[in-house]
């Protein structure tokens, strides 16, 4: 799929949500910072759900903001993993730097945790794929740093309480949130999340939601392996 935007300053336009732009339909922006909107999109040529990130003039404009962000993409792009959303296109327009990342219809765990929290065996398979996805970054050389329960996405099959898959949106976005620092994202900062994450399905308490002893806040039903684990995470996080 090749998106191309003829239009200057879409990025920093206030609405675009029902506009057509080259074969996708901007249907909601859903993220904007100074250096890029993030649209929920749809292809109208085959329906596929898609997100477009679309970058500002300011990264194009900066050879280093333009070149951390190129290469980011890059890697998502080649980032073949059931627990990553895939990047289909990156597309260098009069409009800034396009990229086209796939969007899922499922739930985010922020939703999810809403109707009810993660049983002990779906928190047990939610984090093996949290993990997994959040790996396969790492073994590339790229953190996320912008994993949060709205982007984490969880498909659940509630007939069976089986999670049939989790997946974090692509790594890319890091760049695209913090290029107002000079620094890579730490892969560190991705283990902390994790510990939190795994914690909030299985409590629906978010880091920073309250003051809380996040050891203590585990809930004793939790399964020792499981209850190893997260302890572990928290303590090295």
């Amino acid at each position: 799929y090749t998106a191309v935007i003829r239009h200057r300053g879409i990025a920093d336009a206030v609405d675009h949500s029902g506009r057509i732009v080259s074969h996708y339909r901007l249907l909601q922006c859903v993220h904007r910072n100074r250096w890029h909107s993030a649209f929920e999109a749809e292809c109208t040529n085959s329906n596929r759900a898609v997100t477009i990130l679309l970058a500002s003039r300011a990264i194009v404009d900066d050879p280093k903001r333009k070149e951390r962000v190129l290469r980011d993409a890059r890697i998502s792009a080649g980032m073949d993993h059931p627990n990553v959303a895939p990047v289909f296109d990156i597309e260098d327009t009069s409009a800034g730097l396009l990229v086209v990342e796939g969007r899922t219809k499922a739930p985010t765990l922020a939703q999810r945790v809403f109707v009810s929290p993660l049983t002990p065996s779906e928190t047990l398979e939610f984090a093996r794929q949290l993990m997994s996805g959040i790996t396969a970054g790492h073994r590339l050389g790229i953190a996320h740093g912008d994993l949060r329960p709205k982007t984490v996405s969880v498909e659940h099959d509630p007939a069976s309480g089986i999670v049939k898959r989790v997946r974090i949106t692509s790594f890319v976005r890091s760049s695209l949130m913090r290029l107002d620092d000079s620094q890579s994202v730490d892969p560190a900062e991705d283990v902390r999340s994790f510990a939190e994450h795994v914690l909030y399905s299985v409590t629906a308490t978010a880091a920073g939601d309250q003051e809380i002893d996040q050891i203590q806040s585990i809930p004793s039903h939790i399964s020792e392996p499981l209850r190893h684990v997260l302890i572990q995470t928290i303590q090295q996080g």
